[in-house]
This record gives C-alpha cells, sequence and structure tokens, in this order.
C-alpha cells in the first residue's frame, strides 16, 4: 500500500490532536505534559489504537522535534553554572550507569537470557534520554535549577559512558576482541564531539550572531 501524502496530513493532525490533549489533561493533574505525550502516542500507535501508521514522514519530523527541543533546552542553559556541578553530576551519572546495567544483568539471568543477551539488555537500560529529561524540567519551570543542572550534566555523562559500554558489548558479543586502543578511540570521539559542541555554544555562536547583527 503506498503511502500518501493524505496520509502523511491525516497522521501529522491525529500526533498533533493527540498530544495537545494529552498534554493538556497532565496539566491539570499535576503531571509533566511531555508524560500525556508519551501516553499518548503509545495509545494511538500500532500497540493499541493503530491510528497511526509509521513512515518516513514522521521518521524525519521526530528527529527534528528532538533536534529543536535540544536546541531550546541548550538556549536556557549556562555552561559555566552547567560546569559548577561537574562532581555531583558524574556522581550521579556513575550510579545511573552502574546500577541499571548491574540491574539489566541480573533480571536477563533470572528470567533465563543467555549471559551475552542478559548483558547487552544491562548495557542497553544504561542509555539516558537527555531531550525528555529537559523537557521534564522545563515543563516544571526548574530548568535553571541546580538540580536541573545536575541531573542535565549527568545525563550527558551517562550518554557517553553508555556509549562505551554498548560499543565494547556490542564488539564482545559479535566475537570481535576489544583493544584498549579501540575504546579509547570510541571515548575519545565522544568527548570530542561533546567538547567541540560546547565549544561552538559558548564561543563560536554568540559571536556570529553579533557579527550578524551588525552586517544587519
Amino acid at each position: 500500500m503506498q503511502f500518501t501524502v493524505g496520509d502523511a496530513l491525516f497522521d501529522i493532525v491525529v500526533l498533533l490532536l493527540a498530544a495537545k490533549v494529552a498534554a493538556e489533561i497532565s496539566q491539570r493533574l499535576g503531571i509533566p505534559a511531555v508524560v500525556g505525550e508519551i501516553l499518548a502516542g503509545v495509545a494511538i500507535g500500532p500497540s493499541l489504537l493503530d491510528l497511526v501508521s509509521g513512515s518516513e514522514v514522521l521518521d524525519v519530523l521526530g528527529e527534528l522535534g528532538v533536534i529543536l527541543l535540544l536546541v531550546e533546552v541548550g538556549m536556557h542553559v549556562n555552561l559555566v553554572e552547567l560546569a559548577k556541578v561537574g562532581r555531583a553530576a558524574l556522581l550521579v551519572a556513575s550510579i545511573g550507569v552502574v546500577a541499571p546495567f548491574v540491574g539489566g544483568y541480573a533480571a536477563g539471568i533470572w528470567l533465563g537470557l543467555p549471559g551475552d543477551a542478559a548483558m547487552f539488555a544491562g548495557a542497553a537500560l544504561t542509555a539516558t534520554s537527555v531531550g525528555i529529561t529537559a523537557r521534564v524540567f522545563g515543563d516544571l519551570g526548574a530548568l535553571s535549577s541546580p538540580e536541573a543542572r545536575t541531573v542535565l550534566g549527568a545525563a550527558v555523562a551517562d550518554d557517553v559512558i553508555g556509549l562505551l559500554i554498548l560499543t565494547l558489548i556490542t564488539s564482545s558479543i559479535g566475537g570481535g576482541s576489544v583493544s584498549a586502543g579501540q575504546a579509547t578511540i570510541v571515548l575519545a570521539t565522544a568527548l570530542l564531539v561533546l567538547g567541540g559542541s560546547g565549544l561552538v555554544g559558548a564561543w563560536l555562536a554568540p559571536r556570529a550572531f553579533e557579527q550578524l547583527q551588525r552586517w544587519a
């Protein structure tokens, strides 16, 4: 069955309507709007009502939505203030990686999964959604609080550590050997991307916008 423009528009309308209604209900109940939006997505998706069919159009819009959400969050985050909670964030990130990994591995073994599968399940649970975390704090109006900065910093560190763990375990399960050099390259790449993004956001972007304003 061919996916038409009309199908895409129908899916978008259903998504926006369901998300808006669910967000309003959640806020009236004192719950962050993003929780209602996630539940609405589950309800109208293939798991329950199956009102929306997956398509490349929705996939692209979803990716763009995540990017715009993270950009909006970044505009309200002060890197200097974020750096002040570095130690606390690193401690929270360490706990946030170790606890899910051990718990997921133990649950997998208890459910009868092979050791490799249980280890992969534990590694998958170490991932953190920075976008969802930031959105929750944003809905609560607490994005600038010390607690929010600590959790966001921990989420970033959590993703870097989780990426390293997933890479090592995936290579190990695939039958290959992982050297210290490969692990170092993965970690260095993640830190380079993170540091480069911080440099662009803290130093290059303000100067670029200032120059554009002068030209305008």
